[in-house]
């Protein structure tokens, strides 16, 4: 119930950040520690449904210019929607 409660309230905080403008903040990006920061912070989750989230990266994983939040917030979204999919 209280999982619940956190996703129905991260919901909402997300659509009213949604409707405000927000200011990018780009910046030169590691992409694939990114998913490893991602990924560490929903693998107990992942562990509570019964799935593995495993990040394999390239050695020579290359920089990005991006918006560091935008992505982990598309990375987040991706991975939560692929375990409860599961």
């Amino acid at each position: 119930m209280l999982d619940e409660a956190r996703r129905l309230n991260d919901l909402v905080t997300n659509l009213v950040a949604y409707g405000r403008p927000h200011a990018l903040r780009i910046a030169e990006i590691d992409p694939s520690r990114l998913a490893r920061e991602v990924a560490d912070a929903v693998r107990p989750r992942a562990q509570q449904a019964g799935t593995k989230v495993d990040v394999r990266a390239a050695s020579d994983a290359h920089v990005v210019v991006a918006d560091a939040d935008q992505i982990k917030q598309v990375l987040l979204n991706l991975l939560l929607n692929a375990i409860e999919a599961d």
